[in-house]
């Protein structure tokens, strides 16, 4: 449990995880927050749950979580809900002890469900893909790690038909 009173906010979190067999750990987690964003009268607090697994073979290692997030909501929003459903999946291939490739491909839809409008038997939702990609290479030497990432994002921000782009280079050093 994770408290910050300061501004009224607490959390608690169940994490697993286990290696059934030699080169796979599967994870799981299940959060719950209350006061996150301030919000003085929450009806419902928000929660996260993710599950995912990790396959090591060799110099290969390949990834896939898929989990949610649904956020607070306070007395002034309980006519919509907002939830996130996510997906990764990774791949890293290390060709020697210094040089390393990895791809992820991670892909997050947010849903706004609104209310039941008068006269209605449902409500409606819109739904919106956000879906990022990238390639990262990574060289290490010595202490030090130099990377290269190229990230592309459709629907940026969860905005219809905004894209963005980005080469990211970085240096890291350990002492």
């Amino acid at each position: 449990t994770l408290t910050d009173r300061s501004e009224g906010k607490d959390m608690q979190m169940l994490a697993v995880s286990a290696a059934p067999i030699s080169g796979l750990t599967v994870k799981g987690d299940i959060a719950e927050v209350s006061g996150e964003g301030g919000i003085a009268a929450e009806v419902e607090d928000g929660i996260s749950a993710n599950l995912g697994a990790k396959y090591t073979i060799g110099q290969l290692s390949i990834g896939y979580t898929e989990g949610g997030y649904q956020p607070a909501t306070g007395a002034a929003a309980n006519d919509r809900t907002i939830t996130y459903e996510n997906k990764y999946i990774g791949a890293q291939f290390d060709v020697n002890d210094a040089l390393s490739v990895s791809y992820n491909k991670d892909e997050s839809t947010r849903s706004t469900r609104n209310a039941i409008t008068a006269g209605a038997t449902t409500s409606t939702a819109t739904d919106v893909p956000m879906e990022l990609t990238s390639l990262q290479l990574a060289y290490t030497v010595g202490g030090a790690t130099i990377g290269i990432a190229d990230v592309e994002v459709d629907n940026s921000d969860y905005t219809q038909g905004k894209t963005e782009t980005q080469t990211i280079v970085s240096l890291g050093i350990s002492f």
